[in-house]
């Protein structure tokens, strides 16, 4: 499998290479669904998914994007961040009290949290359908799509090996 994008097909953990393949995963999730199977096929993820929410009055206001890309060797859900032509990412960035964070410990961003449990159930079907071969699953997001990234790592996900974020 060829890699143009950097991304290390094998890693397990963190390295520099990885991380420059992340950030250009996150960057996918801002591009139309067009854009993502083309890009994704020519970076050598033969199967994509896509996860949104819509805004639908007068809630909720969630409007998150995000797209899970698989191939035999690793599987990458990248969060769409802030448009910042889009009145909804504002009012998700702008929505604060306390939100239960990742096994109830702790708290994140309200507005973070409700944001992930939009598209939440969509990505974790898409990963489990796509695990097919126990490969490394790692979650990435640039602005708004990094904060839900995080936590999207720390849920359950059907597997045998644990899943990873960046």
């Amino acid at each position: 499998m060829s890699a143009p994008t950097g991304i290390d097909y094998d890693a397990r953990k963190h390295s520099p290479r990885l991380a420059y393949g992340m950030a250009k995963a996150a960057a996918l999730a801002y591009k139309d669904e067009a854009t993502v199977a083309v890009t994704a096929r020519e970076w050598g993820f033969d199967r994509v998914c896509h996860h949104h929410t819509r805004l639908t009055p007068p809630f909720p206001l969630e409007d998150t994007q995000a797209c899970t890309v698989a191939s035999d060797k690793m599987i990458t859900t990248g969060f769409r961040g802030t448009e910042p032509a889009q009145i909804r990412d504002w009012l998700s960035g702008a929505t604060t009290p306390p939100y239960p964070g990742p096994a109830s410990t702790g708290y994140i961003h309200y507005g973070c949290g409700q944001a992930l449990d939009s598209v939440f159930p969509a990505v974790k079907e898409a990963v489990a359908d796509l695990r097919d071969k126990d490969q490394s699953v790692w979650f990435t997001g640039h602005s708004l799509g990094g904060a839900p990234a995080m936590p999207a790592g720390c849920r359950n996900y059907p597997s045998s090996a644990p899943s990873a974020t960046t």
